[in-house]
């Protein structure tokens, strides 16, 4: 891709964009904000959230289960997350995934079938400001370590 100036790229409520949301993505050297919001995609290449510039990324409400997320997530650009909407399938908080996100500040997972109960490794999300789990299927009590996470506003 030759778009090497670009920063910002919303595509969000093409629904006939899919089912590959392409990986070239990630290699935009100045790509800051993606945002493929209620596109039809149904995964969400490692190259995203391991690699490149991309502060935020908007995928939710896509076609994306369990399977199509990656199983790691290492990028230290990522400052906010949108996966709310996503899953068609009831899953556990996917806590230990996400905690490689050292910068991660905002994490949206409404709207979902989380189930389960938010895992202590929650409280490793240093950075985080804002953890939005509105509407899913969350059980039981809040983890004691989500009181270590200082920077938590909302």
């Amino acid at each position: 891709m030759k778009m090497t100036s670009l920063e910002v790229l919303s595509l969000s409520a093409n629904i006939e964009l899919g089912p590959d949301l392409p990986s070239e993505l990630a290699s935009l050297p100045n790509l800051l904000e993606l945002d493929v919001s209620f596109c039809s995609f149904v995964a969400l290449p490692d190259s995203l959230v391991n690699d490149g510039t991309i502060e935020v990324l908007n995928i939710s409400g896509n076609a994306i289960t369990n399977e199509g997320l990656p199983t790691t997530w290492t990028s230290t650009a990522l400052t906010t997350l949108d996966l709310s909407g996503l899953i068609d399938v009831m899953i556990p908080f996917p806590a230990a995934e996400l905690a490689e996100l050292v910068n991660l500040k905002h994490l949206f997972m409404r709207n979902g079938a989380l189930t389960g109960s938010i895992p202590s490794e929650v409280g490793s999300f240093a950075a985080l400001e804002t953890l939005d789990l509105e509407r899913n299927l969350l059980a039981e009590s809040l983890p004691p370590e989500l009181g270590d996470v200082t920077t938590l506003r909302r």
